[in-house]
């Protein structure tokens, strides 16, 4: 039986306090912990706070057989699971579930460092998987995002059936006119606004001015699962529940490339305190539940012919804000840089980095100089766009010199993600320079480490071309399998082993018939020909002539 999971962080208690209603606004949600290890079902079952997640009842199983039988009992919304158990794996019951068309989301649990179970479980449609040891943070992060996605299913559900479409239709109509009213702004008098928002049954006096609050949280770059959709949702409705008491109207979202916004209006009676009490709730919230850096930007007194041009200026803000990202910018914040930036990144320095493979010193070197031009007020997002187009060209510079397309190694989602976010904020900056590097390094090391097993191969050919010698004697040298060893030199060469090892004795074999001492049986045998026939066979192929043909012509 293996060891019960070390559990490296709690969650802190003051989080279950300030837990989102959300989370609570929906029928009850049901998970199942599946795993043939009693003691890590048990720290599941008592570690989590699974009302913080939502989630009102937890069951367990211990091996594939009495899973299956809870689920048929009680269809769970949530499933997690050890991948291997007996009687059956954790992919087995993936499989069942999928055959059996019942609709829950799957988790899986793996302790397999190199994720090939876990990647066939998502090729199966498992949301996700946790590694063990796990962390308890990050696995109710995990089942959050999780969690998040059903109620988002559940609320499709509910909202598809009969009785649903007024209430639509209404909260489209309320949404769609404040929609244009703070993003294109009105000419309406204040008693036309007012006329229309009792007609639309909102509750607002548009002679009252109103506080704004723009909320902005970045697309992960790093976490493909969290589709922009399904995080625009989550980051709305944990929004709407902290800033404006579940007052859906109060709030819409709208996303710029891979920045989510999300614009709220508070009532005018609210302290400036309350409104950043809220705030500050929600920055530490979403900075759990999401794992991401939320900024909040706050007007006061706004009317609401200036609310489009307000809305405006502070999205304005948030492009200039570089240094204070997940914090309450207030509107007599300056975030804009105090002095002129007179800087230019160490380029030989940084090349040097590269060529001794040292990722944390490449990003401390740049950490550093962030650093310094935040705390001296100098970083402007124009410096910003500097720093990173010459770490870039640094990069790519190494990349060429090794013969690696950068076009390739950087061709996924989550690093186009983290290079296009990269200059919105320190952290982003850091976060690409880190991968970037790291796996730039990586990729140079595996390739001078193919290409000095392909030279050893290719040195080996060359000494004893004149052998009879076989792909396993080849591999055998440089300490590989013959399969594996023919991979690594067609990588490097272009050609196979067998392809390289003929070339190379029908080139020496000319050589050899040049001089009419040497017969042709004799040649034959000097490249490692034992039988005439076959070297004549080969020598054709080669050449389009025969040896005697070949010998008459160049001798």
């Amino acid at each position: 039986m293996a060891p019960p999971p070390a559990c490296t962080s709690a969650t802190p208690n003051r989080m279950v306090l300030a837990l989102p209603s959300f989370c609570q606004r929906r029928k009850t949600m049901h998970i199942l912990v599946v795993d043939d290890d009693i003691p890590t079902v048990e720290v599941i079952r008592t570690s989590l706070h699974w009302d913080l997640l939502g989630i009102d009842r937890v069951e367990t199983a211990y091996d594939y057989t009495e899973a299956q039988n809870k689920i048929c009992a009680s269809q769970p919304d949530i499933i997690l699971c050890d991948i291997e158990m007996p009687r059956g794996s954790g992919l087995d019951l993936l499989r069942w579930l999928r055959e059996e068309k019942r609709d829950c989301e799957f988790v899986f649990l793996t302790c397999h460092a190199n994720f090939d179970y876990a990647k066939t479980a998502l090729q199966y449609g498992a949301a996700d998987y946790i590694t063990k040891p796990f962390n308890i943070a990050q696995t109710e992060a995990t089942l959050s995002k999780v969690a998040s996605q059903v109620r988002y299913h559940q609320e499709l559900l509910q909202k598809s059936r009969a009785g649903q479409q007024w209430e639509e239709a209404h909260s489209l109509a309320q949404a769609s006119f404040l929609h244009g009213l703070f993003m294109d702004g009105t000419l309406m008098t204040e008693i036309e606004l007012n006329k229309r928002f009792q007609d639309l049954g909102l509750a607002v006096d548009a002679l009252q001015p109103i506080h704004m609050v723009l909320v902005t949280a970045p697309q992960p770059a790093d976490d493909t699962s969290w589709k922009p959709e399904l995080f625009g949702y989550a980051f709305r409705n944990l929004a709407t529940e902290l800033l404006c008491e579940n007052a859906p109207a109060h709030v819409f979202h709208f996303l710029r490339q891979d920045m989510h916004f999300c614009l709220a209006w508070l009532d005018g009676s609210l302290t400036p305190d309350i409104v950043a009490q809220r705030c500050r709730s929600l920055i530490e919230l979403g900075g759990s539940c999401l794992r991401c850096e939320v900024t909040c930007y706050v007007t006061h007194s706004v009317s609401w012919h200036t609310a489009a041009a307000q809305r405006e200026a502070m999205e304005q803000r948030d492009r200039q804000n570089i240094t204070r990202r997940g914090e309450l910018i207030l509107e007599t914040d300056q975030l804009g840089p105090h002095n002129a930036a007179q800087y230019s990144l160490d380029v030989a320095k940084l090349e040097q980095l590269f060529a001794q493979g040292s990722v944390p010193a490449i990003t401390n070197l740049i950490r550093k100089d962030l650093s310094t031009l935040a705390e001296e007020k100098m970083l402007s997002p124009a410096l910003m766009q500097q720093i990173h187009q010459d770490f870039q060209q640094v990069l790519y510079s190494v990349l060429s010199a090794n013969e690696i397309q950068a076009h390739e190694l950087f061709r996924d989602d989550a690093c186009v993600r983290l290079n296009q976010t990269a200059e919105s904020s320190i952290m982003n900056m850091i976060k690409w320079v880190s991968v970037a590097a790291d796996r730039a390094v990586r990729t140079i090391r595996e390739t001078h480490q193919v290409n000095s097993i392909a030279g050893k191969i290719r040195q080996y050919c060359q000494e004893h071309f004149a052998e009879k010698i076989s792909n396993r004697e080849i591999a055998d040298a440089v300490y590989l399998t013959p399969d594996y060893a023919n991979r690594v030199f067609k990588d490097a060469y272009g050609l196979s082993i067998k392809d390289y090892l003929t070339d190379l004795r029908m080139q020496k074999a000319q050589l050899l018939l040049r001089d009419e001492a040497n017969t042709i049986s004799e040649v034959a045998a000097q490249v490692g020909f034992d039988n005439f026939s076959y070297f004549s066979t080969q020598f054709k192929k080669y050449t389009g002539l025969t040896p005697n043909e070949w010998k008459r012509q160049n001798g």
